[in-house]
């Protein structure tokens, strides 16, 4: 999906994860776990992570980071934790601790607060395109009927990850 061309025309963030289609509204669960087996939604994330390196051209930073700030875990747990409504930072860490999805993503070893809001910031359009990826996926397997989503459709999927990663940074700040 071509997510550059929706950046430049994004409406003003909605308050809801309601995308349209040609049948009515269909609503997007703020938590994907609830269309997605975890464990399932997990592997989704795992493979288009492993593309980064090969397919996407807004991976130019990531990229360039250094091995031991273990960007590819950062990036899988901030997708991961989007997908499933866990928003802010400091619930993200709290995750690691307690869910055990969130745990095998980090390898035990839960980032910092400060280190997923820098990463957030610094790749915020890589996170936004490959949650979009994650969100058309989900609604493609709920409705297989759909095959292949119009632009419109795409569009709003798109919108609907911006407005997750808009959610994120606002809690994280609330947080301050």
């Amino acid at each position: 999906m071509d997510t550059q061309r929706f950046r430049k025309a994004l409406p003003p963030v909605a308050s809801d994860q309601t995308v349209y289609t040609k049948r009515g509204p269909l609503r997007l669960p703020l938590d994907l776990s609830q269309w997605i087996a975890p464990a399932k939604l997990a592997a989704w994330i795992k493979e288009e992570v492993e593309k980064v390196g090969q397919e996407r051209t807004e991976a130019h930073e990531f990229l360039r980071m250094l091995p031991e700030t273990r960007p590819k875990v950062v990036l899988s747990l901030l997708l991961y934790a989007y997908a499933t409504q866990v928003f802010s930072s400091e619930d993200i860490v709290q995750a690691c601790h307690n869910h055990p999805v969130f745990r095998d993503i980090c390898n035990g070893e839960p980032a910092f607060p400060e280190e997923l809001e820098r990463f957030r910031r610094k790749h915020r359009i890589l996170l936004e395109n490959i949650l979009a990826e994650i969100l058309v996926r989900a609604v493609q397997e709920k409705y297989v009927d759909i095959g292949k989503l119009p632009p419109g459709l795409e569009y709003s999927i798109f919108a609907r990850a911006v407005d997750r990663l808009d959610t994120a940074r606002h809690m994280d700040r609330a947080e301050e």
